[in-house]
This record gives structure tokens, C-alpha cells and sequence, in this order.
């Protein structure tokens, strides 16, 4: 588009519909938005060469080409068991997560000398930020089991850095302590 000199705007994941809303109320104020109707097609035919020649020369597994049979055709009774059977299998796999999951805020509690200690728990983006009545208890080597990325002291407060999943470790921990948001 911009090395024919066409212009449009686009939001990111937008669908037709969008794209006709917001071009078409900026129809006259855009230079030669009719040009994505020439490029567009063009575009088109090279993806769609692109990744037929690549699905086919290098034999890529995409879905439907998996060599799996479809659902159609077979006894229905043995879809819904298997459907069942899948069923107590992802509650024992959530029973396991909670029991790690428990364990592990067990650790960092315990690391953080229990809830007598804790002054303040909250976190932010990447960290728990855990404020203690008496810092000196601060058992390292029992954080360390929860395997966080790193763990920082600023000032009277305890940083300990567990990237996307501190989210759920202060959710859980703060269940866990009694504590309210």
C-alpha cells in the first residue's frame, strides 16, 4: 500500500465490517483508499501460493491433514465415554494443579515466616511485593524452592519477581492468608 501511494486505516485483527466502518467514514480524507481493492487480490493469490506450495513441498501437518479420522460415522456411545473419561481426567488434573498450587503459596508464606509476619502483600505486574513486620525472618532458600526469577530488597520491602504467574500466586496467597484485596 504505501509503495503504490494508497493509503487506509486499519485496526490490528480487524474483520470487513470494521474495515468498511472506519474507512468509510474517513472515505473522502483518505488518499487513494481505493488502491486496497487492487492490492488486496493481489495479496491474496501470493499467501495463498505461498503457503499451498509450502503446506505441499515440505508436507505440513495442518488441520485436517493429520491423517486422523473425523467424528462422522462413529458409534456415539463411545464418543460420550470417551467425552466422560476426558471429563474426570481434567478434574484430576485441576484437583493435582490445586494441590501444587497450595503447595507452593504454603512455601512462600512459610519462607515469609508465616501470616503473623506479613504486613502487606500485593504485586504488580511481574512481582509480589511483600512487606514484613520483621524483615530479619526472611528465609531465602525457602523462596527459592517456588523457583522465582529473582528476588530484591527495597527498603523495608521484599520483591520477589515471578514473572506472568504472580497474578495468580497474590490471588491464591491473599485466599490463603484471609486477606482482602
Amino acid at each position: 500500500m504505501y509503495v503504490c501511494n494508497f493509503a487506509q486505516v486499519s485496526t490490528r485483527g480487524s474483520g470487513l465490517i470494521t474495515w468498511i466502518a472506519v474507512n468509510g467514514v474517513n472515505f473522502k480524507n483518505i488518499q487513494n483508499v481505493w488502491g486496497v481493492f487492487i492490492i488486496g487480490p493481489i495479496m491474496v493469490g501470493v499467501y495463498f501460493t505461498t503457503f499451498y506450495f509450502s503446506i505441499k513441498y515440505f508436507n505440513l501437518n495442518t488441520p485436517g491433514r493429520d491423517g486422523k479420522a473425523a467424528l462422522i460415522g462413529m458409534d456415539i456411545k463411545k464418543t460420550q465415554n470417551n467425552e466422560n473419561e476426558n471429563k474426570i481426567e481434567n478434574k484430576n488434573l485441576e484437583k493435582t494443579q490445586k494441590n501444587k498450587d497450595l503447595e507452593e503459596i504454603e512455601i512462600i508464606v512459610k519462607g515469609l515466616d508465616g501470616k503473623e509476619n506479613i504486613k502487606v502483600l500485593t504485586n504488580c505486574i511481574t512481582r509480589l511485593r511483600v512487606t514484613l513486620y520483621d524483615k530479619t525472618k526472611f528465609n531465602e532458600d525457602i523462596i527459592n524452592k517456588t523457583n522465582p526469577f529473582g528476588i530484591k530488597q527495597i527498603a523495608d520491602q521484599y520483591q520477589i519477581i515471578y514473572g506472568g504467574r504472580v497474578t495468580n500466586i497474590a490471588t491464591l496467597a491473599k485466599e490463603y492468608l484471609g486477606l482482602e484485596d
